[in-house]
């Protein structure tokens, strides 16, 4: 296990300075079978290009809001997604889904607190900048059966540097 996290921290230390990185918001809607929720979350991601070309991990943060008195859910998750040169993407994830009731107390939903998906996304490259995204999650491995989530987002990502012309210098 030890082994494992060190090689893991030094591929990370030894990554290239260019990887890219985007970081965003985003709405979502969670169904469970005929029930659904909404709600808003959080993303980033970093592409591991140097790893394999389409490679990207990502971190993602949903706040749901059910429809019940002073009662929420959140999941926190990360994704390994591969991307091809096009604009859709695939992967699996897995997410720690917590859910807060009346009184305030913190208790994992349902029976299991950990939950494991596969995604799907399509993103719309415009704007070197801005990268809006849909992206379809199917959950298995849980309790409860039949949980999708859709999201759609915009990511910021920086944009490399051009070079600017140079002129001759006069004195």
């Amino acid at each position: 296990m030890a082994l494992t996290l060190g090689l893991a921290v030094a591929v990370f230390l030894t990554a290239p300075a260019h990887a890219q990185v985007r970081a965003g918001g985003h709405g979502v809607y969670k169904s469970q079978a005929f029930d659904g929720t909404f709600g808003v979350g959080a993303r980033a991601e970093i592409d591991l290009d140097f790893v394999r070309p389409g490679l990207m991990i990502s971190g993602i943060y949903d706040r749901l809001f059910p429809g019940c008195d002073d009662c929420s859910s959140s999941e926190y998750g990360g994704q390994i997604l591969l991307g091809a040169t096009g604009p859709l993407y695939f992967g699996v994830g897995a997410a720690y889904r917590l859910y807060e009731g009346n009184g305030g107390e913190t208790a994992a939903r349902d029976s299991g607190d950990w939950a494991f998906n596969y995604a799907a996304g399509l993103r719309l490259r415009g704007v070197p900048v801005i990268v809006p995204y849909i992206e379809f999650r199917q959950e298995f491995g849980s309790d409860t059966l039949n949980e999708q989530t859709f999201s759609a987002g915009i990511l910021l990502s920086p944009t490399g540097s051009r070079p600017a012309p140079r002129r001759p210098f006069t004195p």
